[in-house]
């Protein structure tokens, strides 16, 4: 019954991590994709870019960067020691 548990419940971890990491993500994607855009225009106008311009949600990003503070070790150390999901904990190495 505790081994069904633990397999639950590390599932369940993984899954929570990788919508935050996702998340953390596509807050990134977001904001190089509009740095990009806004640095091509700015060529373009021969204007100043502006990086104040570009929105950028802080929150996510720091909620991955303080779970990966938090817990990375013990993510490492799961990539080592859990070869049953070594290559889903893999991913969240960066």
């Amino acid at each position: 019954m505790i081994k069904v548990m633990s397999k639950k419940l590390v599932r369940k971890t993984i899954e929570m991590i990788k919508e935050l990491a996702a998340e953390a993500e596509e807050t990134e994607d977001e904001y190089d994709s509009d740095e990009e855009l806004d640095e091509e225009e700015a060529l373009g106008e021969d204007e100043e870019w502006d990086t104040e311009d570009v929105e950028y949600d802080e929150e996510i990003d720091d909620k991955y960067y303080t779970f990966w503070k938090n817990f990375g070790k013990s993510i490492k150390l799961g990539v080592i020691e859990d070869s049953s999901n070594r290559l889903k904990l893999a991913k969240f190495l960066r």
